[in-house]
């Protein structure tokens, strides 16, 4: 069974690319992501979870990509994950409008390339949206790495 978000009294349903809105009684309301009002919706509802995953504070924390490079041992601004799930996304440059390079920690440690968007749409086990971790100290890569 998955959970679905909840905006502005809207299921909102990624996998159908659609809003909907069910009231007993009430025949049910559908808004395609295509539509006008649903593209307006959608755009709405993007913003607000990209705000909850990247504050002002740690965007402004976020070196942009590839400004890294020479650095041995970067830093890594923050962590996003799973709250019921067992991967983990650690971000050490973003080029302030989709993409982060940084640690991803599923089945194995790797460096590479991930998006804001795929953070924002996936879920975990249950249904679960990613999170920030609130109460990640920025930190050297190698200490993450040896864990």
């Amino acid at each position: 069974m998955r959970i679905l978000p909840i905006y502005k009294g809207y299921t909102v349903d990624e996998r159908l690319k659609e809003f909907r809105k069910l009231k007993y009684g009430e025949m049910p309301e559908f808004i395609s992501y295509e539509s006008n009002y649903g593209k307006k919706l959608l755009s709405q509802y993007r913003k607000e979870q990209t705000m909850k995953l990247l504050t002002k504070e740690v965007l402004e924390k976020l070196p942009p990509l590839n400004s890294q490079d020479e650095e041995k041992d970067p830093m890594i601004i923050c962590k996003f994950f799973y709250p019921d799930f067992d991967w983990t996304w650690y971000a050490i440059e973003f080029d302030g409008k989709d993409r982060f390079y940084g640690l991803v920690d599923g089945f194995e440690k790797e460096l590479g390339y991930f998006s804001l968007s795929e953070l924002l749409s996936n879920r975990g086990k249950l249904g679960m949206p990613i999170e920030r971790d609130r109460f990640f100290k920025p930190c050297r890569l190698s200490e993450v790495m040896s864990k």
